[in-house]
């Protein structure tokens, strides 16, 4: 009987994965597809990159600005799901700045949202909790009068409130801190709606804040919550095509970068 017990278990080990094992997922952001003659090239070279990866990864997580102010085009949207559909791991998406515009605001969001789903959601893979954003109404106020029962800050703390102790990582677009660029600097949210956000990541010990929007690699500290910040897919100020390859092991989030040119 001990014999089969423990054939019974090891048997289980093989099947389930180890407890504590690392959680990994990849980020993507900046796509802009159709805003340069090779982004959607770009895209479909990750997405072969990212099926040939040599370990197993959960999910993709596309951190906006998947197109340039074009995704209620038909046939833009479509090029850019046919490609996304390839990969063989779920998909997270929040919309960024570019994706739903105010100048063409209910024809943009009714395509991202059928493509994608909400402009809020949320995700769980392995204990960790996944937060999904639209944040351009936090970064402005241009959207009140488009959107005047969007409430992302009061979603925000239900969801981190019902996480309780699992870990969370929150996924927007653009970073609720100071830019620096042409050497000065630069406020980039509406200062309440970012004093209120400081407040809720850090009362509610957000492990980590992904984004995009910046087309720049940098990390920045907003109280004791890291903000990782992105560099793009798309080619514009002559960028290379990246994405970021994230690990979560023992509480703490690391990354790879990897180069679509690499040789």
């Amino acid at each position: 009987m001990r014999i089969f017990i423990l054939g019974i278990i090891f048997l289980l080990s093989r099947l389930a994965p180890l407890e504590g094992a690392p959680l990994r997922f990849v980020q993507i952001t900046d796509i802009h597809i159709g805003g340069g003659p090779d982004h959607a090239e770009r895209l479909s070279k990750a997405v072969a990159l990212i099926n040939r990866l040599p370990f197993k990864i959960s999910c993709v997580l596309l951190t906006g600005d998947l197109g340039r102010e074009n995704l209620d085009d038909p046939e833009q949207m479509a090029q850019l799901t046919n490609i996304l559909a390839r990969l063989k791991v779920p998909v997270h998406a929040v919309p960024g700045n570019h994706d739903i515009p105010l100048k063409r605001f209910e024809a943009s969001l009714q395509a991202y949202t059928n493509a994608f789903g909400p402009l809020l959601n949320r995700a769980e893979y392995q204990g960790v909790v996944f937060l999904f954003m639209f944040d351009d109404p936090l970064r402005t106020t241009d959207y009140q009068d488009k959107m005047p029962d969007f409430k992302p800050l009061n979603w925000l703390k239900t969801e981190l409130a019902a996480a309780q102790t699992n870990p969370v990582i929150l996924v927007q677009h653009s970073p609720c801190v100071t830019d620096f660029y042409k050497n000065s600097t630069h406020s980039t949210w509406n200062e309440k709606n970012a004093r209120r956000w400081n407040a809720l990541v850090n009362d509610y010990h957000v492990s980590a804040v992904l984004t995009g929007h910046f087309h720049r690699d940098e990390l920045h500290w907003v109280g004791d919550v890291p903000v990782y910040v992105a560099e793009p897919l798309a080619g514009y100020y002559n960028r290379q095509g990246v994405f970021r390859i994230y690990t979560w092991e023992n509480g703490h989030l690391s990354y790879n970068t990897v180069y679509l040119d690499e040789k």
